[in-house]
């Protein structure tokens, strides 16, 4: 979601696309050209935008279809496609090996620290042990605690209740077995413990 100060007329756009579009898109709605930084994702109004949403997981989403652990899905229905066509196979399996390839570059990427050799220009490095994500959730409850009636949260908005409640989905895949086990796990960088 965008919210553009001094713009009117705002609009839905049903284009499908990831959390790693938000950054391409933000950058070439503020006019800035991402030609020069590496990114995994696309600007949602460009017509190349690529509509296959990866998950971590290997599922996958497309305006037509959607894959979950194997199992493919309309998304015009809801319903899975018992006995797709050979050609619809094919296209499933085409796509499911371009989402493997995208997770394995950004596995690449994120495992073997290849950015430590992108050094554009104003580049500063940064320490990885200065950032510590495993306990992200702690810190910003703390964070909401300090802040108390000053908080501007959604929780804080919603009286400290939460709002998923008010959230609805037609997803199909919150309709059928979890997927969880192959979901990535984020890790302590201090903890030399081996888990």
């Amino acid at each position: 979601m965008f919210n553009m100060p001094g713009t009117k007329g705002g609009s839905i756009q049903h284009q499908y696309g990831g959390e790693v579009d938000v950054l391409p898109t933000l950058l070439h709605l503020l006019g800035v050209s991402s030609k020069r930084y590496i990114q995994f994702g696309t600007d949602l109004f460009s017509k190349n935008h690529d509509q296959v949403v990866a998950f971590r997981n290997q599922d996958w989403e497309t305006p037509q279809y959607t894959s979950v652990s194997g199992t493919l899905y309309s998304n015009a229905t809801g319903s899975e496609i018992k006995n797709p066509s050979k050609s619809l196979q094919a296209k499933a399996a085409k796509i499911q090996a371009h989402v493997k390839n995208e997770l394995s570059l950004s596995d690449s990427l994120n495992e073997k620290n290849l950015l430590r050799f992108y050094k554009p220009k104003g580049f500063k490095a940064v320490n990885a042990r200065d950032f510590n994500y495993s306990d992200g959730l702690q810190k910003e409850e703390k964070l909401e605690d300090k802040l108390a009636k000053k908080s501007t949260s959604l929780l804080s908005e919603n009286n400290d209740k939460s709002t998923l409640p008010f959230y609805k989905t037609d997803a199909p895949e919150l309709n059928h077995k979890s997927t969880d086990s192959n979901r990535i796990k984020i890790t302590n960088p201090d903890d030399n413990s081996g888990k």
